[in-house]
């Protein structure tokens, strides 16, 4: 397995507050579950500065190891929290969230085999 490490720069809205389904999951797991999610690398994103630095000043609403996005333990499935479809258009002046896309499509022939 490839692993990339990468920084998408996703603005986060005001007063969005969390994205409730994962924020409370990761929130309410115990340290077993934490550690069997980091250990089947089922943390996909982690909020971070422009540097990588994942840190409490970064995390803007308390989720648990800075945690933006899971996946399920087969990896078909995931949530996250900003929302990468909101910076993916000219029209809407940011495409950063375009190179979540990109890479979903560009790696979806080396998942399926």
């Amino acid at each position: 397995m490839v692993v990339y490490f990468t920084q998408i720069p996703i603005a986060i809205p005001p007063n969005t507050g969390t994205n409730f389904a994962t924020a409370d999951l990761i929130t309410l797991a115990d340290e077993a579950t934490l550690k069997k999610m980091n250990e089947n690398q089922q943390i996909l994103f982690r909020y971070c500065d422009e540097n990588g630095n994942v840190t409490e000043e970064t995390n803007p609403n308390g989720t648990t190891e800075n945690i933006a996005g899971v996946c399920n333990a087969t990896k078909n499935v995931f949530g996250m929290m900003p929302h990468p479809e909101r910076a993916a258009d000219k029209e809407l002046s940011n495409e950063d969230g375009m190179l979540l896309f990109q890479s979903l499509l560009k790696n979806y022939d080396l998942v399926k085999g």
